[in-house]
């Protein structure tokens, strides 16, 4: 038995070295397993369970999460409220003009207008970016996907440095064609390529 709570510690120690959050506790009780030598079956009882509680907190959000818009920071980016706690997502596959661009403002209030104060879901892979955001599509209460509707109506570019999806790209290629949103200026600039003049 002692054997075997030696190895469920170590394999949850590794689930808090590969953990996304810095919780004080997670620290404490890892500088506890590294240094304090285990004499009895009890202490490794107790650094089990609480070790327990800490690798379930760490556990990945389900595949589709819900919580209300609670604020709306740009075209392509939301904070909304999950088992109270705020969770800000970045939407997936697409790129938005940043508010200082044409249309930046266009596509924060087409988001807003949609989905804030509202409930919604958000389909992702459990993929987050530098910033710490939740990569995701978001989904309205009436099955409308705002990642999308963004790009068909010209007011986001198809991410191709972070997404392969095609109908995304079709659904670009629409809006040019049809000259739609951002697509009626003779040659607007990426988001990304603004953001490398600032």
């Amino acid at each position: 038995m002692t054997v075997k709570l030696t190895e469920n510690i170590k394999g949850c120690k590794k689930i808090l070295l590969n953990g996304k959050t810095d919780s004080l506790i997670q620290i404490i009780l890892l500088v506890v397993i590294l240094q304090m030598p285990f004499r009895t079956i009890y202490q490794q009882l107790i650094l089990f369970s609480f070790l327990i509680i800490s690798c379930a907190a760490q556990s990945p959000l389900k595949d589709e999460v819900h919580g209300k818009v609670i604020a709306v920071k740009d075209g392509d980016t939301i904070d909304i409220l999950y088992e109270g706690q705020k969770l800000t997502v970045r939407f997936a596959h697409i790129d938005c003009p940043e508010k200082n661009q044409p249309y930046g403002q266009a596509a924060k209030k087409f988001v807003s207008d949609k989905c804030f104060g509202q409930e919604v879901t958000v389909v992702h892979r459990n993929e987050y970016d530098r910033n710490k955001r939740l990569i995701g599509e978001v989904i309205t209460t009436t099955g409308e996907n705002l990642n999308k509707s963004l790009v068909q109506q010209g007011l986001a570019w198809h991410f191709k440095k972070y997404s392969t999806n095609q109908e995304y790209a079709d659904l670009e290629t629409q809006a040019r064609k049809q000259k739609i949103g951002l697509w009626s200026e003779p040659n607007p600039t990426p988001p990304w390529e603004w953001r490398k003049k600032k």
